[in-house]
């Protein structure tokens, strides 16, 4: 059945759309039933029957795009609500991470906070990035950090670990001791010619 949390931050739509999937994802609605109507789903959870409109529009949206991605049958359509829902609880937790716990994100923060959780980063890790941003930028630059975090996450980087032993910066070239010692020598002997050319000038002067 249906329910409600009156002190769940999600807005009402978006309750009774993840309450609906879980009920087709478990089997509580069978595949080919036909979902309550409107009014009568309204009238059971005394809201305003646009906010139930409004759920069943997303759900119909998602129900496209899972099918975009491949997602026919239960199975695959469990992993991806699993999923859907770490990332979702994920996304408070990076902001508190981030010192932006008294707001909700931005849609463009969204994006990339989802995007960050999806990749599998340890919490360290972003927190390293979000360092790294500060004091290259003096401020929380979500592009740079993205471009941080994209950057080890091609590399294999996700762990605090693996991000210390793999994005070190690379060791300065050896000069060529042998190249050096000729480059002294011809130092010295332009040295020498000017000294030369200093006392012959003084010997001719006199």
């Amino acid at each position: 059945m249906l329910s409600l949390n009156l002190r769940d931050s999600r807005p009402i739509y978006e309750q009774v759309r993840d309450g609906l999937r879980r009920l087709i994802i478990t089997g509580a609605i069978p595949p080919g039933d036909k979902l309550p109507s409107v009014r009568t789903l309204a009238g059971q959870l005394a809201i305003n029957p646009n906010t139930i409109q409004r759920a069943y529009e997303a759900l119909e949206r998602e129900g496209y795009a899972w099918a975009r991605h491949g997602i026919f049958d239960q199975e695959s359509a469990s992993a991806h609500i699993k999923k859907y829902q770490q990332t979702r609880e994920a996304i408070p937790q990076l902001m508190a991470l981030l010192g932006l716990e008294d707001r909700k994100p931005s849609p463009g923060e969204e994006k990339y906070l989802t995007a960050w959780s999806e990749m599998g980063f340890d919490r360290d890790v972003i927190l390293k990035a979000y360092d790294r941003t500060v004091l290259r930028c003096k401020e929380l630059r979500w592009p740079y950090m993205n471009k941080i975090l994209d950057s080890w996450h091609k590399k294999g980087l996700h762990t605090l670990a693996q991000v210390e032993a793999g994005d070190r910066p690379a060791p300065e070239r050896r000069r060529d001791s042998r190249r050096s010692a000729v480059g002294t020598v011809q130092e010295d002997m332009a040295q020498m010619e000017r000294f030369r050319q200093q006392l012959r000038e003084q010997k001719e002067g006199r």
